[in-house]
């Protein structure tokens, strides 16, 4: 089975949650919970990074296609056949 990035943050959230409800010592409870905000912050950051290069695919995409056309047209003024 593929473990997936989301997945492992999930159980590592998961283990740090069950671990401060043991009655773990507040010390480290103040640790998991640097530690679940760190991954906070890295999922944010990992969002962030997806969603620009979203934004850069679609715009190639258009690039693309823009100059696909005027191949087209050109190929067309030039009577070759497709």
């Amino acid at each position: 089975m593929r473990v997936t990035k989301r997945s492992a943050v999930i159980s590592a959230f998961l283990v740090a949650v069950s671990g401060a409800c043991t009655g773990a010592p507040s010390g480290s409870n103040e640790a998991i919970g640097a530690t679940v905000l760190e991954m906070s912050e890295a999922i944010t950051s990992l969002q962030q990074s997806q969603a620009e290069l979203q934004e850069q695919i679609d715009s190639l995409r258009s690039d693309i296609a823009r100059q696909d056309t005027l191949v087209r047209q050109i190929a067309n003024l030039a009577g070759m056949p497709r």
